[in-house]
């Protein structure tokens, strides 16, 4: 399990002992690939916890696939200025897209390190 979180104002000493800040399953998504799943189809998800922004499944289900995940869990939980509430009429402004795609290519990033430790651990046992 990763947890990647952001911290409150503080000292930069504070910064290395305080833990993130924010709700564990405010968003919460689970993703599972099917033996076999074409690369075409998204994988299978459900949200466990959902806002109405709604930004956990399919973040989790474009993971999942990408990174050929056969299960993933993700929780989110956003600050109100990150999350979009665009429509059909209305896009969401480009800065907040940029900072969605950062995120989820942070988050992509982290697995892939995670997945790495994980290998080497097995390959050094």
């Amino acid at each position: 399990m990763r947890q990647a979180g952001r911290l409150e104002e503080a000292d930069e000493s504070e910064y290395r002992s305080r833990p993130p800040c924010g709700s564990l399953a405010t968003e919460w998504a689970v993703v599972m690939s099917r033996p076999g799943q074409s690369a075409n189809e998204p994988p299978l998800g459900s949200s466990l916890f959902r806002t109405n922004a709604d930004v956990a499944l399919p973040m989790s289900q474009r993971l999942a696939a990408r990174m050929s995940i056969p299960q993933l869990f993700l929780s989110l939980d956003l600050p109100p200025s990150l999350i979009s509430h665009a429509t059909a009429m209305m896009p969401a402004p480009p800065e907040r897209t940029m900072k969605m795609m950062l995120l989820e290519r942070g988050i992509a990033d982290a697995i892939r390190a995670g997945v790495r430790v994980v290998e080497e651990r097995k390959a050094n046992s």
